[in-house]
């Protein structure tokens, strides 16, 4: 059905359909749609949460759930963090890459539409469905390797000759997403710029304790007429995200800097929550000449840093003054001659952040289509 609907679009369109999307352990919306051409995502802790659509960042893409666009969870732009939503509540993604008539124009990259699920037909009564996975963290020195969980619970039925549809679901979710990284900086060679050689002139050393926790839930209700149907979805998001940020930074020296010889020491804690809501009422209706669509709509989104703080400390005796022209050389020999005499350092910044961003729409919709048929072989839709 999604491969039939992707060649029968009158646009350029992808379609993943909710079998495809459960094949693969994704763990959130934004990794599922990654696998698209023309498709990227930028990653935060190792897991996908925006979308690049044909090059162009996030703030130039849209995001809409069953055809609402969602509030955007950035203060400074549009862009919309796809990691609080969880494949299993889809029913089918769908990335347009050109803009129709009959949609907003404020898209330069592209359209990112999630269906969410409704209750399946083909039989009475309520059905309960249960999913637990856990995980490992393999990391050599992060904490609680087992801290990895994931249970999702849903209730889904049709009755009254399967006019009348429910489906709910509950999705908790854990992961650790801890990580080490070395990041190092480079100059030509300061003596002889024609050769192949490099002077190092920055390492940083850095242990990212990272712990996030996600919370999904959908409810769904949907009533089929003889010629159409009426719909209400509720979509709720939350998730939380804690981390620190350990850095050693060894500052070598290099062209390009003449504070050489420095050792710094950073710590960095925050804590950052993620709410979303969506509520959508629908009403599609065939009558005798035209059909209708008609939509209300409420979405809401926040995000919230609400204490973060970070220290740093100074240390302008690394004991690598002896490095400074050296080539070509390893980050292991200059974490190794460096020194790291905490009695050497002293108290360089203290800061400390309160940040809150929210966006609230409400959105009130009629849509009138009608077929337009000149001949047998010329056919037209009207909206």
């Amino acid at each position: 059905q999604a491969i039939n609907r992707q060649l029968a679009a009158d646009h350029l369109m992808n379609v993943v359909s909710s079998a495809r999307i459960q094949e693969l352990p994704d763990a959130n919306a934004a990794e599922s749609i990654g696998r698209l051409p023309g498709v990227s995502i930028t990653r935060y802790g190792g897991e996908g949460t925006k979308v690049v659509i044909r090059g162009l960042e996030p703030k130039y893409n849209v995001v809409t759930v069953d055809g609402v666009r969602m509030a955007s969870s950035n203060a400074a732009d549009r862009s919309t963090d796809l990691s609080m939503i969880s494949p299993n509540i889809l029913e089918s993604i769908e990335v347009s890459k050109t803009v129709m008539a009959d949609q907003d124009a404020d898209v330069l990259g592209g359209t990112v539409n999630f269906k969410l699920r409704e209750a399946q037909g083909g039989k009475e009564g309520l059905g309960l469905e249960l999913l637990a996975q856990g995980g490992y963290t393999g990391l050599s020195n992060a904490y609680n390797k087992n801290r990895n969980h994931k249970f999702v619970a849903s209730v889904e039925g049709r009755f009254f000759d399967e006019r009348l549809g429910l489906f709910v679901q509950a999705n908790v979710e854990r992961r650790n997403l801890t990580s080490n990284e070395l990041s190092a900086a480079y100059d030509p060679d300061q003596q002889n710029s024609t050769t192949n050689n490099y002077s190092t002139r920055e390492i940083d050393l850095r242990d990212y304790p990272r712990d996030r926790q996600r919370l999904n839930g959908t409810i769904a209700l949907d009533y089929r007429l003889p010629e159409g149907k009426i719909s209400l979805i509720n979509f709720l998001g939350s998730g939380t995200t804690e981390e620190q940020n350990r850095q050693e930074g060894i500052i070598v020296g290099g062209a390009l800097t003449t504070g050489f010889n420095r050792r710094t020491y950073s710590l960095v804690f925050a804590k950052s929550e993620v709410n979303m809501i969506t509520n959508t009422l629908k009403i599609d209706q065939q009558l005798p000449l035209v059909h209708v669509g008609a939509t209300l709509s409420h979405t809401y989104s926040e995000t919230k840093n609400p204490d973060d703080w970070s220290v740093n400390f100074l240390s302008t005796d690394a004991g690598i003054n002896q490095l400074r022209f050296g080539n070509n050389l390893d980050p292991r020999i200059v974490v190794k001659e460096s020194n790291a005499d905490p009695v050497r350092s002293k108290l360089n910044t203290l800061t400390n952040n309160h940040r809150f961003g929210k966006e609230r729409a409400l959105m009130a919709a009629l849509d009138l289509d009608f077929p337009l048929n000149l001949s047998p072989m010329i056919t037209s839709t009207v909206k």
